[in-house]
């Protein structure tokens, strides 16, 4: 049997206002072997990136209203 590759990428652009943004960018690659389902193994590869990306865009918009907030405060 030949080992095949799946590979995701998917990116997104968190828009803060002001003109202020950030394009954030992430992958991943996986090797799946003849036997493994293409569609299932895509569609889990999927959801682990779009969860990672998904978290991290919160987690930086969490920062910058923080941020703005201690701005505001002063």
């Amino acid at each position: 049997m030949k080992n095949r590759r799946i590979e995701v990428n998917i990116g997104k652009t968190v828009n803060f206002g002001d003109f202020e943004s950030i394009k954030i960018s992430i992958g991943l690659s996986e090797d799946i072997q003849d036997k493994d389902n293409l569609d299932e193994s895509f569609d889990k590869i999927c959801e682990e990136v779009g969860h990672k990306l998904a978290d991290y865009c919160e987690q930086l918009e969490k920062e910058h209203s923080n941020k703005n907030k201690r701005i505001k405060s002063k």
